[in-house]
């Protein structure tokens, strides 16, 4: 039991027992709070109590109170209110999902801001997952944070208004607002009493702060007693507007002209709900006298036809999700990385766990829940490896077979700059591109947008959830699935990279993050998949051993080992940083002592870390992308690897392992796996050394032979799928409950 806790959580619950463990889950994963759960069950008639009573046995932060008898939501939250030990009251439904920053966010706003209220936005989304999930705040009133006043309150909560309705919020209060019965939800209502509490504080000066964040997720049921309308409680609320009134009599004018819009607005909704049952019932005579006693109500009767419509509407526009089977067998990928085939070591990488993944019978779904994955390039291809996918969906693109395009219009946009770049630069028109470089899309920030499209089309695909680097956690929340476990797939060790980037004068070409930041990052999911064991450890170090899994890419190896015959060198790479710094050292400082003993050897470049190379001779050999990667590694003598600085587990390094190749690489190549790959590949930093083990093996056909074969029994025997990702498959299979 926590004996101060900063914040009480008040759930109330009525036969909610196929929600409560989900619901709970949240409440008690909340971070940098202490908190309590206060249960207050209002006479349940299913397993609501024995589910609580089990959880109460394994977590003394949660309490349970069992109403004397059905008391309605705002008698039972009063019980929970007399009961609450925290300096701050949170409200939350026993079918609702929270955030797990939600409550250190809104108080440390309200603090800061001096507010005694604080609340902030709603994702809403439908219970049965067939609609798309939706923010409450859609008018731009939520955008940044703001003191809501009396008046404006007032106005939101006007029934059948077009601006969303503040009283749909859950807001977070001082408990010393509770403090001798100042206030209390009014027992007699079961609609509208959240809405007559937080009027009641800003009538007596009590200020409310929103904020933007979109941490409460509300789960929309049609069997909600919030969107039912009846006589009796529309009586009610009219009713407890004359007691307000009564209580509060010197009411500025504008903000009693405000309450009689609103009890307008509750006499027209009851009115209408008498028409439309008119209406049903075939009774003319009645619809007419409604219609004459209430002309205001009749406004409302467009309703109906605009919801029809609405609906029309939306079944032409693309689905909203891809109906998937419900069989826990399905998992999401979220990622903002541009995978659209194996184009660089990451993507290599992350189709390879995918393809493991999918031959243990998981359906596999990637999402992207930025545009930014387009960067510069409008129309992406997909390659067929992305058939390990049973379904693609990115936030600003569109699917047409095996094309993804773009329907951001600022996406084309610098497409078409970047065009008119080249064409100035080859002009000489220009000195230096007009365009910069495409925002970072991995570590770009989740925006709400972002947020919204993960909920939505994460429905039903998120039995298992598998984030693409540290930056893709902060989305777990919003896949709506606290139950299911969690992976992160880490590829390097980002915090490392600055200080080896620094050492050699060099920028890094991706975001910096220090390693505690990196760690919680990290820690966001349930294990982290580490690529190789030094960097594994170093987290383990702060998560724990249990948190990580190690697994270096798997490969497929070729039927022989293949020691070249041609006098070649290959250096294969993406045209990332560590790529482009290594490619540069080595013609500068190797290849000219290799050049000087072996005259007719040729080094050939292949992939996007050509376009760094210039100025070279028939020596050097640029060759881009190219289709048939296993020919080139074939007919090379010698794979070369001698990067400088860099973290991760160095794909290119397993890829020639497994092609079988004799291979020179350096001790940033092979961190991390050094004992796995001791004695398969000749490891060297001095320039010289380098160049001298280069050159033993171009000129002794039998060293080449005898390395290679060492290769690939290596990658045959480390870098199988078993040994690689079967921990990781298994987790995937395991189902942990709350």
């Amino acid at each position: 039991m926590t004996d101060n806790p900063q914040v009480s959580v008040i759930m109330c619950n009525y036969n909610c027992a196929a929600y409560l463990p989900e619901a709970l889950k949240t409440a008690l994963a909340q971070r940098d709070v202490t908190v309590e759960v206060i249960v207050v069950d209002d006479r349940s008639t299913d397993e609501s109590c024995r589910i609580v009573e089990e959880i109460v046995a394994r977590d003394p932060r949660v309490r349970l109170i069992v109403t004397p008898h059905n008391m309605g939501p705002a008698g039972a939250r009063n019980l929970g209110i007399e009961a609450a030990r925290g300096a701050w009251l949170a409200v939350q439904d026993s079918d609702d999902l929270v955030h797990p920053d939600r409550l250190a966010r809104l108080i440390a706003a309200a603090e800061a801001d001096g507010a005694d209220i604080v609340a902030d936005d709603l994702l809403i989304f439908q219970d049965d997952r067939r609609g798309p999930a939706v923010r409450l705040m859609t008018s731009g009133l939520g955008e940044t944070p703001r003191r809501i006043a009396l008046v404006e309150y007032i106005d939101s909560n006007r029934l059948y208004s077009s601006q969303p309705s503040l009283g749909y919020l859950k807001p977070v209060f001082r408990a010393s607002l509770f403090a001798g019965h100042r206030f209390r939800y009014n027992e007699s209502m079961r609609i509208a009493e959240d809405f007559d509490l937080v009027l009641r504080m800003l009538a007596s000066g009590c200020a409310f702060l929103l904020t933007p964040d979109l941490t409460y997720f509300y789960r929309k049921r049609s069997t909600s007693i919030s969107h039912r309308l009846s006589p009796k409680t529309v009586s009610d609320m009219l009713d407890a507007d004359r007691v307000f009134r009564r209580d509060f009599p010197a009411l500025p004018a504008e903000a009693a002209a405000a309450l009689d819009r609103r009890v307008r607005s509750i006499r027209n909704a009851l009115a209408y709900e008498d028409m439309i049952a008119s209406l049903k019932g075939r009774k003319p005579a009645a619809f007419v006298r409604s219609v004459l006693k209430h002309p205001g109500a009749a406004t409302l009767l467009s309703l109906p036809v605009k919801a029809r419509l609405s609906r029309l509407f939306a079944s032409l526009r693309p689905r909203h999700a891809d109906a998937v089977p419900e069989d826990g067998r399905n998992l999401a990928f979220v990622s903002r990385q541009r995978i659209v085939g194996p184009t660089n070591g990451s993507s290599i990488y992350a189709l390879s766990i995918i393809k493991a993944l999918s031959e243990a019978g998981f359906r596999c779904h990637y999402i992207v829940p930025s545009g930014l994955m387009f960067g510069s390039i409008p129309v992406l291809k997909l390659g067929p490896e992305m058939s390990v996918f049973d379904t693609i969906t990115v936030h600003g693109g569109m699917r047409r077979g095996n094309w993804l395009v773009s329907v951001d219009w600022r996406i084309w946009l610098r497409a078409l700059a970047r065009i008119a770049d080249v064409g100035l630069l080859k002009l000489k028109l220009i000195r230096t591109p007009l365009v910069g470089q495409a925002p970072y899309s991995i570590a770009a920030p989740l925006t709400r947008d972002d947020a919204v499209f993960v909920a939505t089309h994460g429905q039903g695909k998120a039995d298992v959830a598998f984030f693409d680097y540290a930056f893709l956690t902060p989305t777990r929340p919003y896949l709506l699935r606290p139950d299911a476990p969690s992976m992160v797939l880490m590829h390097d060790l980002f915090s490392s990279r600055q200080s080896q980037f620094q050492a050699i004068g060099f920028s890094d070409s991706v975001a910096t993050l220090d390693l505690a930041s990196e760690v919680r990052l990290l820690g966001g999911a349930d294990r982290v998949v580490a690529i190789q064991a030094a960097e594994g450890q170093i987290i383990a170090d702060s998560l724990g051993k249990e948190r990580v899994l190690v697994a270096p890419m798997a490969v497929t190896t070729a039927e022989r080992a293949w020691p070249g015959d041609s006098g070649r060198v290959l250096f294969v790479g993406s045209g990332t940083a560590p790529n482009v710094d290594a490619i540069q050292w080595f013609l500068a400082e190797v290849w000219p002592k290799v050049r000087a003993r072996v005259p007719h050897a040729v080094l050939d470049v292949v992939g996007n870390v050509g376009n760094s190379v210039s100025g070279q001779g028939e020596d050097v050999k640029i060759h881009g992308l190219v289709d048939d990667l296993g020919a080139i590694y074939r007919q090379a003598d010698v794979v070369i690897s001698p990067l400088r600085v860099g973290s991760g587990l160095k794909i290119k390094l397993v890829e020639a392992l497994s092609y079988g190749k004799a291979i020179v690489a350096s001790t940033v190549t092979c961190q991390g796996v050094e004992e796995l790959v001791a004695g398969s590949v000749v490891i060297e930093d001095d320039a010289a050394r380098q160049a001298e083990a280069i050159i033993g093996l171009l000129e002794s056909r039998e060293a080449r032979a005898m390395l290679a074969e060492r290769a690939l029994a290596t990658a045959s025997r480390q870098f199988g799928v078993q040994a690689c990702y079967g921990p990781l498959v298994r987790f995937a299979a395991s189902r942990p409950g709350i």
